[in-house]
């Protein structure tokens, strides 16, 4: 691990400086159907624009003929590499699954998991800023994964074994690390992750219970961080 030299304040709070620029999923969507050889130039403008829709509008209130238009290409082409839209939804998502999602947790461990923190503080509250940016930028494509975990058994499994992955080796060692300086609660490392990922992902049950998306960003940062820093304190 690298070690941190600099601090910030967030949201009233001071910690480690790492880059915390939220990460897009579509960048690493569109980087995903360009590497893809075995994909037409129309069915990477099909998908984009199934994408990009599906995540404007939602699945009910998209149609073909929209994504046709959206992807400068006539209906008919839609209908002629995807029998219906919900086919066309799975060819949407297969790539932000199996690509976009790995990517952008890939980028997270680089950025928030290889540097040693001077204390509990400075972790916990790296990890929410990074997180919850990740989900306000992203909210839109996160809640069409999350329809799909509700509906889709297949794509359920796939997405769990996927999300255990992003749970990496490396956030593993930055709580071994932290354990091992007494910074952190010894407990087991799939309680203490658990905790953070279920803090974390309660910001996205407000969004997605909150159409209105008036909820203060760096609100949520500060209590989430006070939250946990209180109960995982050795």
């Amino acid at each position: 691990m690298t070690d941190i030299m600099l601090i910030k304040h967030v949201g009233g709070l001071e910690m480690a400086s790492t880059n915390n620029e939220s990460t897009n999923f579509l960048a690493f969507y569109t980087a995903a159907l360009q590497d893809n050889s075995t994909i037409t130039p129309k069915q990477r403008q099909i998908l984009a624009a199934g994408l990009a829709l599906f995540s404007e509008r939602g699945f009910d209130n998209t149609s073909s003929a929209d994504i046709a238009e959206r992807a400068g290409v006539a209906e008919g082409t839609v209908y002629k590499r995807f029998r219906n839209k919900t086919e066309l939804m799975l060819a949407v998502l297969t790539p932000l699954i199996s690509s976009a999602f790995p990517a952008a947790a890939n980028e997270f461990e680089t950025q928030a998991l290889t540097v040693t923190y001077p204390d509990l503080h400075h972790f916990i509250g790296t990890v929410v800023e990074n997180r919850l940016k990740f989900i306000q930028t992203n909210f839109r494509e996160i809640k069409i994964l999350v329809g799909q975990l509700l509906y889709n058994k297949a794509f359920s499994d796939q997405i769990k074994v996927i999300f255990a992955k992003s749970i990496s080796t490396e956030t593993n060692a930055a709580v071994k690390d932290l354990q091992s300086r007494h910074l952190i609660v010894d407990w087991p490392l799939s309680y203490i992750i658990g905790f953070m990922v279920s803090s974390v992902f309660a910001y996205l049950g407000k969004l997605i219970l909150n159409p209105e998306n008036d909820i203060s960003l760096k609100t949520e940062i500060d209590y989430t961080v006070k939250f946990l820093e209180k109960g995982l304190q050795p």
